[in-house]
């Protein structure tokens, strides 16, 4: 999240567009930005038209980063690199708003940038970025003839603004119809996803409450117990939101669960339990009968949890912090017990929901699968120390990457024959109408 003194950093801009260059000033300097976006501009003094200006403009910069990167390198004599960071937003906004935004005239489009930098830098600097804008106006035949000479890789990287490594890496995994399709699906306005507590309220009641206040929705395409708000609601407004009566959740996370066949009665143990979905659902799945101990190495997190929980009206789960990679620490939460039910949700490198996450696109370094393996392989190994004969293990990552899913799975099994794969499932999401992408595997442990 965004340190709430830097959050605080923008509340008085006024100027949509300075807000977002300030914002991604941030994000270049290191910080999440996306994730308190919302809450930021919702504590700003810009107004209410301006508002939402300032959210797409942000995101979707932010979105397009690499695409607007190569523009301003086809139209610019000077390394973006080189540039001030400031000049350099000024210029990836008028960018965004000459290609993606038709609604808005291209002379406020440049002319809103340049007045930016000028009042910060003085005229000179203000005239390179009006120079760089104006020659793509003058000749914008000139990104066609330049991305012409793009290897096939590279030009995928630009048209779907994605790092040229991700796209070489998926086409060892994919073909390159499911690359665009996958690129093209990141680059959509993902879905805010509810999921109803059934233990509460019945769907169609949640579904009749939302009409009779007027809150736009639609039905799930991909889960049944699921419903997608539309944008520029508050969910924490919603009627039913302080009852329990639904909790945000994707369906990917909810079918992968699913494939756990949790009974009623059946003792779940979460490792890493954080932000609590997948510990909500188990507890919904196990009839209140059933008992969840759930488990999170991140302090801040867990009293989020608990807060949910009570929120949700939950009462068979128990909530301790504990760190998943240490056995030992797991041991002296955990006892002797042993579970039917495990669920091993490993932190990951989140290639399968680049569409929630834009900046982990750019964040992502190749280097980082193998450290993710090392603590994904620790968090499987432990957690299957603690399940019962006849129990079931669910590993599961938001990736899509082979190496941290089928490998780690074939590694495990390799080295503990006692288990046995009864399920795998990738999730790579071609429609932008799917879910997000993951992986979920489930193994038994014989009697």
């Amino acid at each position: 999240m965004l340190d709430p003194l830097l959050s605080r950093s923008l509340q008085n801009l006024t100027n949509p567009r300075l807000f977002c260059i300030q914002t991604l000033n941030l994000f270049d300097n290191g910080k999440i930005v996306l994730d308190s976006l919302g809450q930021s501009i919702a504590d700003s003094k810009l107004s209410p038209k301006d508002k939402p200006l300032a959210f797409n403009l942000t995101a979707n910069v932010i979105r397009r980063k690499g695409t607007l990167d190569t523009l301003i390198s086809i139209y610019s004599s000077r390394e973006i690199n080189s540039l001030d960071r400031f000049v350099a937003n000024s210029l990836r906004i008028g960018f965004y708003q000459l290609i993606y935004m038709a609604k808005i005239p291209r002379f406020a489009a440049v002319d809103e940038s340049v007045k930016l930098v000028k009042e910060k830098f003085g005229t000179k600097t203000g005239g390179f970025v009006n120079a760089v804008l104006r020659s793509y106006l003058r000749n914008p035949e000139k990104v066609k003839q330049t991305v012409e000479k793009f290897s096939e890789f590279k030009k995928i990287a630009f048209d779907f603004s994605h790092p040229e490594w991700i796209i070489k890496r998926w086409a060892k995994y994919f073909d390159i119809g499911t690359i665009k399709n996958l690129c093209n699906f990141n680059n959509s306005i993902p879905p805010v996803v509810i999921r109803v507590n059934s233990n509460l309220i019945s769907l169609n009641k949640l579904k009749h409450l939302f009409n009779e206040q007027g809150c736009e929705f639609t039905d799930s395409p991909v889960h049944p117990d699921c419903l997608r708000i539309s944008h520029g609601q508050k969910v924490e407004k919603l009627p039913g939101y302080d009852n329990g009566f639904f909790t945000v959740q994707d369906e990917t996370p909810v079918m992968i669960i699913d494939k756990l066949a949790i009974e009623h009665g059946d003792s779940v143990l979460d490792v890493c339990a954080a932000p609590g979905g997948k510990s909500f659902y188990a507890s919904l799945k196990t009839g209140n009968t059933g008992a969840v101990l759930s488990l999170d190495i991140n302090t801040g997190k867990i009293k989020k949890l608990e807060s949910e929980l009570k929120r949700l009206n939950i009462n068979n789960i128990k909530i301790f912090a504990a760190d998943g990679a240490d056995f030992y620490a797991l041991s002296k939460k955990i006892g002797q017990h042993k579970f039917m039910k495990v669920i091993v949700d490993v932190p990951c490198s989140n290639t399968g929901v680049l569409r929630r996450r834009a900046e982990a696109r750019w964040r992502l370094k190749e280097d980082d699968f193998n450290r993710f393996c090392v603590l994904q392989m620790k968090l499987l190994g432990n957690a299957s120390e603690f399940i019962a004969p006849g129990g079931k293990l669910l590993y599961c990552t938001c990736s899509i990457d082979t190496v941290e899913n089928e490998g780690n799975i074939e590694k495990f099994l390799k080295e503990n024959n006692a288990f046995k794969l009864i399920e795998k499932k990738m999730f790579v999401p071609q429609k932008i109408d799917d879910s997000d992408g993951g992986f979920a595997a489930i193994l038994i442990k014989p009697f």
